[in-house]
């Protein structure tokens, strides 16, 4: 439970955190929309995407003391899958820090539909945090699979 705090949890949650302490604290922010969505509306959460991604592919091509952590023949579809993850994420990063958006207010309908990069980089970052969970847990192991 403490891997998955410290290595999912903690860097997705931290940069909302810290906004949320900014405006409690009263501490001025250079940012004039206040919202705690400013930090991830755009897609930032796929920065962690994209780490998830390399720590995993990490991980499979370096097997820690517990030996192998993938199955000899699951290796190549387990990295191409972590590409195919990776690469989306980090041109939706850079896109959303390049070209963001405004802060839509009030909302008519689903959220989703106003915030189509929040709930794309939303998916993503937990299919790639899932994805490394699996990896990092031997879940994929000879024998397990």
């Amino acid at each position: 439970m403490g891997w998955f705090l410290v290595s999912i949890l903690l860097p997705l949650a931290a940069p909302i955190a810290a906004m949320w302490v900014l405006q409690r604290c009263r501490l001025p922010v250079p940012w004039t929309q206040k919202s705690l969505l400013v930090p991830i509306k755009d897609g930032q959460l796929c920065w962690g995407a994209v780490a998830f991604c390399a720590l995993a592919m990490y991980e499979i091509a370096e097997p820690g003391a517990g030996g192998t952590l993938v199955a000899e023949g699951l290796r190549g579809y387990a990295n191409a899958g972590f590409v195919l993850i990776m690469v989306p994420s980090a041109m939706m990063a850079a896109a959303g820090a390049v070209f963001p958006i405004s802060v839509a207010s009030p909302l008519i309908g689903p959220w989703y539909k106003y915030y189509e990069t929040l709930a794309t980089s939303l998916t993503l970052t937990i299919l790639a945090g899932g994805a490394y969970t699996v990896v990092n847990f031997c879940l994929l192991k000879p024998g397990l699979t």
